[in-house]
């Protein structure tokens, strides 16, 4: 059998990788933006990143929610999309990682939301309203939510 047959055209053309030098082009010039924005102006970074960051855990948990449904039903219904949906499902730790930094200015965006009137001032506070104990929980949720694959290719045949 020949490499032709066996290739069947599934490489990506050219084009590909010159809009990813571009979009990644892009990327840094916007993240530089994005970093003067957040020192110049923390909570309006912190309200925008907030933004951001639950549009893509939705489209990723959502993805997840897909397949997790498709593999239930067996169904066939699935078969084309289930690439991407695996795709978008790997992005969970980069998720998980990504959530840190919404902790950092969770208490400046708590201080300004919550009135002073409405925060708790004795020692009876539940921990579910400390903003210094909101990460554990979510932090738990998302690692419990990261899908558990085999190692990929080349670390299998390094590590046999």
């Amino acid at each position: 059998m020949s490499t032709a047959s066996r290739d069947m055209g599934l490489m990506t053309p050219p084009v590909v990788k010159t809009i990813q030098q571009r979009s990644l082009l892009v990327g840094l010039v916007f993240g530089v933006i994005a970093l003067v924005g957040a020192w110049q102006q923390p909570e309006q970074f912190f309200r925008a990143y907030l933004l951001g960051f639950l549009a893509c855990l939705g489209v990723t948990l959502g993805s997840m929610a897909i397949l997790m449904l498709r593999h239930l039903t067996k169904g066939a219904w699935g078969m084309v999309i289930r690439r991407i949906l695996g795709a978008a499902m790997r992005c969970v730790p980069l998720m998980a990682a990504l959530f840190i930094l919404p902790l950092d200015g969770l208490a400046l965006l708590l201080t300004r939301l919550v009135p002073e009137r409405l925060k708790p001032i004795d020692a009876s506070t539940p921990l579910y309203l400390d903003e210094s104990a909101m990460g554990t929980p979510s932090m738990a949720l998302v690692l419990a939510l990261t899908p558990r694959t085999s190692p990929p290719p080349i670390i299998r045949a390094i590590s046999t």
